[in-house]
């Protein structure tokens, strides 16, 4: 078979061109660090890249849930925990106010530190988190939990759902309390017009002891501080699940990391170039093409004369 000069040229010409071309891919490589830099190179290996980027972008996301709802758990804790304390003091102080010793200037002046209990109380249940929103206002949390009505007494004002946010793939946790759980739980008597809640059994309180004396004053006072223990039981609850939602995420916390890791790990396996392999192939394809320049040189110089004879 006859060989022509212009194949020759042809050929040497497309071995210099696909030596350029691959040269030049090896190149890009080293310089992005990376195994492909197309689908096309790559299509398998590329779209476990895509799914292992989108995992530890969900990873992500579960790392900033978790953080914003210890953040908010611990302000409720914390909340919940002066809220108890606050609550501890106006028993004594109801209970202080029952002495029959006491003389009306006496409780008088116990009816104003209740008062004061109650507007500090109810700056606790209405507390907010870093966004502004109500700890304690269930779904609702951009409502304020506890309203003051003209008669001074406290509405409710959220709901009893509570907020699920997502730690893990296949975790959810509790990131809010409802205060109705919380601060409705006091008794009330049947067909009372007046809700349930641990500042209405003060403000009712305060009343009794500024109004009541006597058998009616103590019965006011035991009333007062049976709805208060039911609202202590009930805030030592909550203090106990919070407390176990806190090492829920820390458990969840340290299993993401643990997955993290290992998907990072995985990513770099498929995606990061193999430098020292590179580093070969490259004086490889370099040697390649310089070969294939020095044959072209060869050739530019053959006379059809030479190439016959």
């Amino acid at each position: 078979m006859r060989i022509s000069t212009t194949q020759l040229y042809t050929e040497a010409t497309r071995n210099m061109l696909e030596g350029q071309s691959k040269l030049a891919g090896i190149q890009s490589k080293i310089s992005s660090g990376k195994n492909f830099t197309s689908l096309a190179e790559d299509p398998v290996g590329a779209s476990r890249v895509v799914s292992l980027k989108r995992e530890l972008s969900q990873l992500d996301t579960f790392k900033s849930n978790i953080d914003s709802t210890r953040r908010r758990l611990s302000l409720g804790e914390t909340a919940i925990s002066d809220i108890t304390n606050g609550v501890q003091r106006a028993e004594e102080l109801i209970i202080q106010a029952g002495n029959g010793g006491l003389s009306s200037e006496n409780r008088l002046q116990i009816s104003y530190e209740l008062e004061e209990m109650v507007e500090y109380l109810a700056g606790l249940m209405n507390a907010r988190d870093a966004k502004g929103e109500y700890l304690f206002s269930g779904s609702k949390g951009t409502t304020q939990t506890f309203q003051k009505q003209v008669d001074g007494t406290y509405t409710y004002e959220g709901d009893s759902t509570v907020r699920k946010i997502q730690v893990a793939s296949s975790q959810y946790i509790e990131s809010t309390d409802s205060g109705q759980f919380l601060f409705q739980s006091v008794t009330m008597p049947a067909g009372s017009s007046v809700e349930g809640n641990v500042l209405n059994t003060l403000v009712q309180a305060i009343e009794s002891i500024r109004n009541d004396t006597g058998a009616q004053l103590g019965d006011g006072i035991a009333t007062a501080l049976d709805r208060l223990s039911q609202v202590q039981s009930r805030l030592s609850e909550a203090v106990s699940t919070i407390g176990g939602r806190l090492n829920i995420l820390d458990s969840a916390e340290m299993s993401n990391e643990d997955f993290d890791l290992l998907t990072q790990g995985t990513l770099s396996a498929i995606e990061d170039l193999d430098y020292a392999a590179a580093s070969t192939e490259l004086a490889k394809r370099q040697l390649a093409l310089e070969a294939s320049y020095a044959s072209f040189a060869k050739i530019q110089n053959l006379s059809l004369f030479n190439y016959i004879s």
